[in-house]
């Protein structure tokens, strides 16, 4: 078996409304690139209203066991 782990390595984060512990989220995702490895991504956070929360740029470095 091969199983696929992967470890957060940079986030820059805006926060533009508040969220709250008992509010569920929506996240929305778009690859920025994906090579040796390393996954750049930029993600909005929307939630039950469909109002943008959060804006964040996100880097994964992904690692096959």
């Amino acid at each position: 078996k091969h199983f696929i782990s992967s470890d957060l390595t940079f986030v820059e984060a805006n926060f533009i409304k508040q969220v709250f512990v008992e509010d569920r989220l929506i996240a929305k995702s778009k690859k920025i690139y994906l090579r040796k490895g390393i996954l750049k991504s930029e993600v909005e956070l929307y939630n039950s209203k469909n109002e943008l929360c959060s804006t964040l740029t996100a880097q994964l470095l992904i690692k096959k066991d």
